[in-house]
């Protein structure tokens, strides 16, 4: 399985180059990603049925075009922006690359798009709208500061076996936010975790269908969409744009299990079973 990682997602800066100014520890790279990166290394090497089958990674060089894309099971977003609250129009989607994302997909493409709080998603936005989903450029959140989605606001019911196998809990600081229009294009989109009633966006109580995390099925391909990009992140050693949450919950498990589903591997059946389908 290859994974194509967006070199200019705000969690991948991070690791790469620092964060200039956002304090001692914030300028040192390799730093934000480690736990995900060998997890993902991991996964490509102890948890897959068969030789082949390994899981590897390599980060975006320019424009994503049809040439990059081809090949690859899963195009994998963590927020499309600069790790500072500054606008850039290099990372403006153009229409070509937005074309080249949306056929990837159609033909059968995974695309795992993980955005932000307010104003982060600004560039999110267009390239969810290509799959009729309104991603809601706002800052979600609780008076306790993070976000923590267990129980019924798991749709374990279509998911538990599958994005949601061994998952008790996703949990972030806050988020955006995803919903979606009935559209002749989505075959199917489904949350796969909902806001707790103690949430609030702007004072006002997040409308019910506005999900943290949600599923759709898009030709003959899938995206999963998740509303905050922090959860991929390490916590400590590097805490910009924010203390990432990589440790909480079962974060590190959920995106594994996207990562693994989106680029069409088999998801164990039930727990207790190894993922790769061996004992």
């Amino acid at each position: 399985m290859k994974i194509l990682i967006d070199s200019l997602s705000s969690q991948v800066q991070v690791q790469l180059d620092g964060f200039p100014g956002g304090g001692p520890a914030a300028t040192v790279p390799g730093r934000r990603l480690n736990t995900l990166l060998g997890a993902i290394h991991s996964g490509g090497t102890s948890l897959v049925p068969k030789p082949g089958a390994e899981w590897t990674w390599a980060y975006s060089s320019g424009p994503i075009d049809e040439a990059q894309l081809d090949g690859c099971d899963v195009f994998f977003i963590m927020t499309h922006h600069l790790p500072s609250h500054a606008t850039d129009p290099k990372f403006v989607w153009s229409e070509t690359e937005l074309d080249a994302i949306e056929s990837f997909v159609k033909r059968g493409g995974g695309l795992l798009l993980m955005s932000n709080h307010n104003p982060y998603p600004f560039y999110d936005v267009p390239l969810a709208a290509r799959f009729g989903v309104t991603l809601h450029n706002v800052a979600i959140s609780n008076e306790q500061g993070w976000v923590n989605i267990t129980g019924d606001l798991l749709n374990t019911s279509a998911f538990g076996e599958t994005y949601l196998f061994g998952v008790n809990a996703i949990a972030a600081h806050d988020g955006c936010a995803f919903s979606a229009p009935p559209s002749p294009e989505i075959a199917v989109f489904r949350p796969i975790a909902s806001f707790s009633s103690d949430c609030t966006s702007a004072g006002q109580p997040v409308p019910p269908d506005w999900y943290f995390a949600a599923h759709l099925i898009y030709g003959n391909g899938q995206v999963v969409f998740v509303a905050n990009s922090g959860t991929c992140g390490d916590y400590g050693g590097n805490p910009e744009p924010a203390c990432g949450a990589i440790a909480w919950g079962s974060n590190l498990m959920f995106v594994l299990n996207c990562l693994r589903l989106l680029g069409h591997q088999p998801q164990a059946t039930a727990l207790g079973s190894c993922p790769g389908g061996q004992g």
